[in-house]
């Protein structure tokens, strides 16, 4: 199976919810480096961290509205993310203005 078809692989999805977190992010570390390559190309990775955060807010807000999660739920994530996700933001504004000035 090719690196691309792992990733969207059902069973690979399986795979990573059986591991600790500390596997699944090594695991989803070598998955995206088989597909992408080993060079950091993308968005500067606080960029990406930032967008990944508000990523999982919308996910959230799915799952509830497909009946997953109930509001409650919803709600007791969204306590937990949001100051990640301000911090991430304010991290990402400096890289990048960090950048800018170089």
């Amino acid at each position: 199976m090719s690196a691309p078809d792992k990733l969207d692989c059902p069973s690979r999805t399986t795979e990573l919810l059986a591991m600790s977190l500390a596997e699944a992010t090594r695991a989803r570390w070598e998955d995206g480096r088989a597909r992408y390559g080993d060079d950091w190309s993308a968005r500067h990775p606080l960029v990406e961290a930032y967008l990944e955060v508000v990523d999982l807010r919308n996910y959230l807000r799915e799952a509830e509205r497909q009946g997953a999660i109930d509001a409650w739920l919803l709600r007791r994530f969204m306590v937990a993310i949001n100051p990640l996700a301000r911090e991430l933001l304010w991290h990402a504004r400096v890289a990048v203005a960090e950048v800018d000035d170089a």
